[in-house]
């Protein structure tokens, strides 16, 4: 995918707005020969997220529209038992399929929160990592995975990429020759 092909037209002529006609056009130019490859990027299009987001809208939607619906039926029928029997039996699948549906969502939060942390915190092994985390514990209480990535850290720090910052130096520092070892070129600098 190109570089400008993952903005919106509104997108791009605000971007023109902004930097001027000219810009913009040296820009595009050198864009053009940039690819992106979506796969390694690990970001979901703003339209894909927008369309799932609206599809679970929907469906959730639906199931209350059933639920109201099978509510007036048994309103509408409490003297038949056989035809109250189907109702209820509707009624317990839709609270099921309701009860599915609020599992997935969860899941795909949790999942999706445990990317982002792996990916901040610079996770070589993202299923090794996420193996490590007691997910029973944290509940819907996302901030105490945290504690337990710093914990994994301590641990077992061969999971991540760590930049180590080296040692600042003091102004004037010389290191001190090691003594006691023989140097074959001394008696060459003495002369």
């Amino acid at each position: 995918m190109k570089l400008f092909e993952m903005f919106s037209e509104d997108s791009l002529s605000k971007l023109k707005e902004k930097i001027g006609e000219d810009s913009f056009k040296g820009i595009e130019e050198a864009a053009k020969e940039i690819e992106i490859d979506l796969a390694e990027q690990k970001f979901i299009p703003y339209n894909r997220f927008k369309e799932v987001n609206e599809q679970a809208k929907d469906y959730k939607s639906q199931i209350d529209e059933r639920e109201r619906q099978l509510n007036e039926l048994q309103e509408k029928f409490k003297g038949n038992d056989e035809l109250l029997n189907q109702i209820n039996t509707l009624k317990e699948s839709n609270e099921k399929q309701k009860v599915e549906y609020e599992s997935k969502i969860k899941q795909r939060d949790l999942d999706y929160t445990i990317e982002t942390l792996s990916l901040k915190n610079g996770v070589k092994n993202a299923k090794a990592f996420k193996a490590l985390l007691d997910l029973e514990d944290i509940g819907d209480d996302y901030s105490k995975l945290d504690e337990q990535v710093k914990a994994i850290k301590e641990s077992d720090p061969y999971l991540f990429n760590i930049e180590e910052e080296p040692a600042p130096r003091k102004a004037g520092f010389t290191p001190k020759k090691n003594e006691g070892i023989n140097d074959e070129f001394e008696a060459f600098r003495k002369m």
